[in-house]
């Protein structure tokens, strides 16, 4: 019983930062960059937050229930393997799509360097190692990966963006805070377990993409539900409206996030439960 106070203290803890962080930078952005780049970096963030969902396809859930479920370690890597193979697969086709568009619409779209530098976002979650971490329910290894990332973040911003044109940078820093802490998540996983990466074929890639379809874009609606607000009030009332929006958007965010991280502290734990039943 200890063992779980200390696991879920220690969960909480890492995700407890990715609630403060924006406590800390939104302001600082406001301050340095003003409502307009707040707003501009708040719709370009709330699009890649949309793409990111395509890069995790349905995985950010199930990875979690199949590796706590898989009992040994040739299972989980291939689980983890699969995983990584599909990813890199939805990342090329969306970066295609992505830029091919910024490209075909330049001159009727407002600041496409903005939207181009913010797709790193999508980029870096293909690395993203954190529901391998809680499927093994390595709870110490996915709070320090978390805290690392938001730690690399808030320096980026606090010593870096100092002026109105720094709303660019924004975004670009997200990305590579998280690309750098997911590398190192992964190499631990990779060593602690001894894994060598084996990529899966592209047919059952393909059976993958067909067969979680329809979880994915449930998951896609629901997104587009909840970030429409931000990216219509930048579109309809400008670009400073969607920067104050955004303001009260982060504080109402807090209530949600915190069920979010409830849900998946326990999901590990009954899906291995259940699996020795």
């Amino acid at each position: 019983m200890y063992k779980k106070q200390i696991d879920f203290l220690t969960y909480i803890s890492g995700q407890g930062i990715n609630l403060i962080t924006p406590l800390i930078i939104t302001p600082y952005i406001l301050h340095s960059c003003g409502a307009v780049g707040l707003g501009k970096n708040a719709v370009a963030f709330s699009i890649a937050m949309f793409l990111v969902l395509l890069i995790d396809y349905a995985f950010d859930m199930k990875l979690i229930r199949d590796i706590a479920a898989a009992k040994d370690v040739m299972t989980k890597s291939n689980i983890i393997n699969h995983m990584i193979s599909t990813k890199f697969v939805l990342l090329l086709f969306l970066t295609v799509i992505f830029y091919s568009t910024i490209w075909l619409f330049s001159t009727q779209l407002e600041n496409t360097d903005l939207f181009a530098l913010s797709f790193l976002i999508v980029a870096a979650q293909a690395f993203s190692p954190l529901s391998v971490l809680q499927g093994l329910q390595w709870y110490r290894t996915t709070a320090a990966v978390n805290i690392g990332s938001k730690i690399i973040y808030l320096v980026l911003v606090l010593s870096l963006v100092t002026s109105v044109g720094d709303y660019l940078l924004v975004n670009p820093f997200w990305a590579l805070a998280n690309f750098i802490a997911f590398t190192a998540g992964y190499y631990f996983i990779f060593k602690r377990l001894k894994l060598r990466f084996i990529p899966s074929s592209l047919s059952r890639i393909f059976q993958t993409l067909q067969e979680d379809f329809s979880f994915t874009l449930s998951q896609l609606l629901l997104c587009l539900r909840q970030i429409a607000p931000q990216v219509l009030s930048g579109y309809f009332l400008g670009w400073h409206t969607a920067g104050i929006y955004k303001i009260f958007d982060q504080l109402i965010s807090l209530a949600r996030s915190m069920n979010q991280v409830y849900f998946k502290f326990f999901l590990p734990k009954l899906s291995h439960q259940f699996s020795f039943e």
